[in-house]
Formats: structure tokens, C-alpha cells, sequence
């Protein structure tokens, strides 16, 4: 009798560190989301800040895994930038940024008006279908700079289980 007690008091006791280790993991998780996020929002090129304030991380705790990303649209091609013809409009043949998506970006960042605006843009657009555009990494070197930090804030929040 007191082995098949001591096996019931081993199985519990296992549950309850399988149980601990698992919310250490998740803790990490969103350790390393916090991290990696706060490096990617410095390093991400800014104009109105759009970008940077679009960059979030989510931590799927069923699956144990975190995700750092951005949901502003030209987030991928700031990120990998883009080469010639290629865009979101690439499938229609004109591979240009669509009509009056940087009309907001052209009027800030020269001064002008809408109607001076829209002209600059369009030479904008133009540019960008026939040259690309030059990638400006901001995840992946926040990725990579975030690696030590990481690490360790999995040995700490698993250090804390076993005390």
C-alpha cells in the first residue's frame, strides 16, 4: 500500500511541476514578445509613427509560441523592401503602390497641398514601380539583437520553478 501511495504522490507532484514549467514557458513567451517588439518599434523606420504603433505581439499559450509582427500593410515591404514591378498591385500588371497611398506621406513630407500632393505622388508611385524599393529591416535585426535577452529570460522564469 504505501508504494502505490508514494507513486500517486509522485504523479501529482509531477503534474504539478509539468503544470508550473508550462506557465514559466508562457511567462518567457511574453517576455521575449515584450523584448524583441520594443527593439523592432526603435528600429522601424518612422514617418507619422503608423508603423511603430502598429507593431504587437500575440502569444498562442496552447501552442507555446509568440508572435512579433506588425498589421500596417507596408509593414513586409519596409521590412524586405521591394524590387521593380513588384507591389500589391503587381497582379494587375502595374506593380505600383495603389492611388493615394502615400498621398498623406508625399503631403507631409514635401509641404504641399492635395492637388500638388497627388502629382508628386503619382511621380512617387512611378519611381517605386520601376526602381523598387531598398529594404529597411526593422523584425529580423530586432530578432537577432533580442537572442542573449531572450535566452535568459527562459533560464530565469524556468530557474524559478525549480526553487
Amino acid at each position: 500500500m504505501s508504494v502505490t501511495s508514494n507513486i500517486d504522490q509522485v504523479q501529482q507532484q509531477l503534474a504539478t511541476i509539468r503544470v508550473a514549467v508550462r506557465e514559466a514557458i508562457v511567462r518567457s513567451l511574453h517576455e521575449s514578445g515584450l523584448i524583441v517588439r520594443a527593439r523592432a518599434v526603435v528600429k522601424a523606420p518612422v514617418s507619422a509613427g503608423q508603423l511603430r504603433a502598429s507593431i504587437t505581439h500575440e502569444v498562442d499559450a496552447a501552442a507555446l509560441t509568440v508572435t512579433v509582427g506588425s498589421t500596417a500593410m507596408h509593414a513586409v515591404y519596409q521590412e524586405t523592401g521591394t524590387r521593380p514591378g513588384y507591389g500589391p498591385n503587381a497582379g494587375s500588371g502595374r506593380g505600383m503602390p495603389p492611388e493615394g497611398s502615400l498621398l498623406r506621406w508625399v503631403m507631409r513630407t514635401f509641404g504641399v497641398g492635395q492637388k500638388e500632393g497627388e502629382g508628386i505622388e503619382f511621380l512617387v508611385r512611378r519611381k517605386i514601380q520601376r526602381e523598387g524599393t531598398k529594404p529597411q529591416p526593422f523584425l529580423g535585426p530586432a530578432w537577432e539583437e533580442s537572442r542573449g535577452d531572450i535566452a535568459a529570460a527562459f533560464e530565469r522564469n524556468l530557474a524559478s520553478v525549480t526553487k
